[in-house]
């Protein structure tokens, strides 16, 4: 009986455990499911503390359909008159009262006085200051002008050099004592510029302003700032108050920066929407152009109006805070754009940054996706021109290509990346040092002598690690041990030893080393290891004297900057190897036979270059040498040639025969698209035929060519705008012969000097003169008319001359 009982147990109790047991089952389904849950979580939590997004690369159409339309934005950005000053619409009444005071003398006792301009953030103060800086009235009042953007950190030492620097050039040790402005400029008048200060500390003030007391009367000070007490600790005069824009110009300006013509809005259903959505904005320029590039790629009336009633509606923004419009247009960034936007929390606020730095930086981090076969360098672009293109970047400076070369962000831009980029980032100096200095930060900014206190302490998830202030030898051995797994070493102050410790070798993931304005005189063997290294920025360390052999081992290696690396004496042997190589700056042609350098022949190797290239030391490069050197191939945009004798008598005289020299310079005839050059040092008599048939050339400049009497026709090229004739001491003409009608049709600016026996622009002897009188000598020396040049800087040594049109 007992057994019988005990069986049916048993089989109860096998039964309910089978997997025919519905409750049991379900109960262990939940707990797994709760176990994959949980095992999300932390994947989703890893995936946001690395800041990856989701991976739209694998769907072409719609990497097609964005890349067509940032080819779009490029375009309208090109031509955009609206782009670089678009926050200073409305503006005109407001430059003109603030020149007033800045003009005028008997609004002050004193030998300085201050006109502060106050306001929130996004007005445009700082653009305003810079449109007065630059005014031509202003120019003229003060023959002295400097701008220090102040920011943060109001310390009346560092606001000195910075003026000193701006003065002559000078860059004063940070130990060197500073106590009054320098005996040139004392009794002067000037015009300083504080650009965004924060200060309230009266006694830092009156510091700055020992300094700044010996100088003329009507010397002015005019400052940026949000904050009214930060005016009444510089000055009991009134400040200027900023206040938002009408609500005409704020349409004006949206539908402007919408690219919306008059016809297409004016007394129409867009109109009305408009004027909702550029009230909503306040009148504050930095959301007004925020909110009109997302109406870009809106057309209807419709799309307007169902952002206006759904997006924009849900925007809660009080008065004077406008981060939440800004946030809207963070929000709809797609990931990738939302991760490079953030890592630039990294940069101290007011930093100028170059987009070729932030692509090395974002590219660094794998945040750049190649579809379509396209380089990381053209995706980084197009990231970089779509985040300039939402207002993300201010203050855009380009080259004379084009090219955008500098910008930075917005204050509120930054404290938007700073609130979204979270607890990951760290921008750390002397007052946040406690509060950020933890192990599980991934993304380390450092300045303001806090490196050694940050680099001792391990470090093994960081994968940033930016340092603001000159690094010395035993903390790059403290790096390489506490940093392992950082793929960015960005040093862009120098590291200044003698040498760079070998410890640097065990930085295994090292994608981005940046060791500009170094002191050290070589690199470690070790440097070698570092097989994941995509850059290496080496600008303006001009002690090094030689690149480790081992650097051609670096097979990933993309950009290799070594700019101004002067006592740089050749390539090492098998450079060529580096074929991934899209950016080099330089390359010096090594001295034939010696074993550890190497010739021009290996540019061959490098068929990925683009961008600016210079070539060096020419002049080594040997008689009869046969075949074409391989720069036709390149697909470069500057080229600059360069022979390192110059015009002085006691240099050496080169020993090649005039028809090698001018031979040497045919085989260097680069593609016919190059937009600039810059031959420097060349001995021949005369130039190649192809250097005056690149028709696409912007920039041309020709310099210490001594041996030259005339160039070939250069004024028919049409897109030339700027022209450089520098030291060519046997110049006599420029062109030989008769010019057509037409003449620089582009040229911005011509600058000439030392030209001792130059003649005249044209070279009419020998010629049909069409009755036109020959100048006597004594006569002024009759230059042509530029049409379109905007500067000229003429400084040639004749003691008559005219350029028509311009003196």
């Amino acid at each position: 009986m007992r057994g019988g009982c005990n069986n049916r147990m048993m089989k109860e109790v096998r039964i309910f455990f089978s997997s025919s047991n519905r409750v049991l089952y379900n109960f262990k389904m939940a707990h797994r499911v709760k176990s994959i849950r949980e095992t999300l979580d932390v994947i989703n939590k890893e995936r946001q503390e690395y800041n990856l997004g989701q991976d739209n690369t694998g769907n072409a159409a719609q990497d097609g359909r964005r890349y067509d339309m940032l080819k779009k934005k490029a375009i309208r950005f090109d031509d955009d008159p609206y782009f670089l000053q678009s926050n200073l619409i409305g503006r005109g009444r407001d430059m003109k009262k603030i020149c007033d005071r800045l003009l005028d003398n008997s609004i002050s006792d004193e030998n300085v006085s201050v006109v502060p301009i106050v306001g929130i953030g996004g007005l445009g103060k700082t653009s305003l200051a810079k449109l007065i800086y630059d005014d031509e009235k202003v120019k003229k009042y003060y023959g002295i002008r400097f701008w220090v953007c102040v920011s943060d950190n109001f310390d009346e030492r560092i606001i000195m050099r910075k003026i000193l620097q701006q003065y002559d050039g000078s860059g004063k040790p940070e130990d060197c004592i500073i106590d009054k402005l320098p005996k040139n400029i004392e009794g002067k008048k000037y015009l300083l510029v504080l650009d965004d200060v924060w200060n309230k500390n009266q006694t830092r003030w009156l510091n700055l302003m020992k300094f700044l007391r010996n100088s003329a009367k009507g010397s002015k000070i005019l400052v940026t700032t949000r904050d009214e007490d930060v005016a009444r600790t510089m000055t009991r005069d009134e400040s200027y108050k900023l206040k938002g824009l009408s609500k005409e110009k704020s349409l004006s300006l949206l539908m402007k920066m919408a690219y919306k013509k008059e016809g297409e809005w004016k007394n129409q259903r867009l109109e009305e929407i408009g004027t909702e959505i550029a009230n909503k904005c306040c009148g504050v320029p930095l959301a007004i152009m925020t909110i009109a590039r997302l109406l870009c790629s809106k057309d209807t009336d419709k799309d307007w109006e169902v952002f206006n009633s759904r997006e924009f509606a849900n925007i809660k923004q009080e008065a004077g805070d406008i981060l939440p419009t800004l946030k809207l247009s963070y929000d709809i960034l797609p990931s990738q754009l939302k991760q490079c936007f953030t890592y630039c929390r990294l940069f101290p606020k007011d930093y100028e940054f170059k987009p070729i730095d932030l692509i090395d930086l974002w590219m660094a981090q794998g945040f750049l996706k190649s579809p379509y076969n396209r380089s990381m360098e053209d995706v980084g672009r197009d990231y970089f021109m779509e985040l300039v293109w939402g207002s993300f970047f201010q203050d855009i400076e380009k080259d004379v290509y084009g090219n955008v070369i500098m910008c930075k962000m917005h204050d509120l831009m930054h404290d938007l990346a700073q609130k979204e980029a979270g607890s990951n980032f760290a921008l750390v100096d002397n007052s946040n040092t406690a509060t950020y200095c933890h192990g599980e930060v991934l993304h380390v900014s450092i300045y303001k002598d806090e490196v050694s206190k940050w680099v001792g302490e391990a470090h093994s998830r960081a994968r940033s690690l930016l340092c603001f202030e000159a690094v010395k030898e035993d903390l790059i051995k403290d790096i390489s041990k506490n940093f392992r797994n950082t793929r960015v070493l960005w040093l862009p102050k120098g590291v200044h030893p003698k040498e760079v410790p070998k410890e640097i070798g065990k930085l295994n993931h090292l994608r981005s080393l940046n060791l500009s304005f170094s002191t050290f005189e070589s690199l470690p063997p070790s440097i070698s290891k570092l097989y994941n290294l995509e850059t290496l920025n080496l600008e303006q360390c001009w002690y090094l004297i030689e690149l480790p052999r081992g650097i051609t081992e670096l097979v990933r290696l993309r950009h290799l900057n070594i700019k101004w690396c002067r006592k740089l004496t050749h390539m090492p042997m098998g450079i060529g190897k580096l074929t991934n190589l899209e950016m080099l700056s330089d390359f010096i042609v090594g001295e034939k036979g010696k074993d550890d350098a190497d010739g021009l022949d290996e540019l061959s190797k490098l068929k990925g270059l683009t961008n600016d290239l210079k070539l060096s030391h020419l002049e080594r490069l040997g008689k009869g040498t046969n075949g074409s050197f391989p720069i036709k191939s390149l697909n470069l945009q500057s080229l600059e040639l360069h022979w390192d004798w110059d015009a002085k008598e006691d240099k050496q005289v080169p020993t090649h025969s005039e028809e090698e020299k001018e031979a040497i310079l045919d085989r260097l005839q680069p593609h016919s698209n190059l937009k600039g050059l810059i031959i420097r040092g060349y001995m021949g008599c005369t130039f190649s035929s192809w250097v005056f048939q690149l028709h696409e050339l912007v920039v041309l400049e020709i310099w210490d060519c001594k041996y030259c009497t005339y160039l070939s026709p250069i004024h028919q090229l049409p897109f030339l705008k700027s022209l450089y004739l520098l030291r060519l001491s046997g110049l006599e003409y420029i062109e030989d012969g008769y010019m057509s009608s037409t003449f620089f049709p582009s040229l911005q600016e011509i600058k000439m000097y030392g030209l001792p026996n130059f003649k005249g622009w044209v070279n009419l002897q020998g010629n049909d003169s069409q009755g036109k009188e020959i100048p006597e000598e004594g006569d002024d020396f009759l230059l042509p008319i530029f049409p379109t040049v905007i500067t000229v800087i003429r400084l040639i040594p004749i003691t008559k001359s005219h350029i028509g049109g311009l003196m």
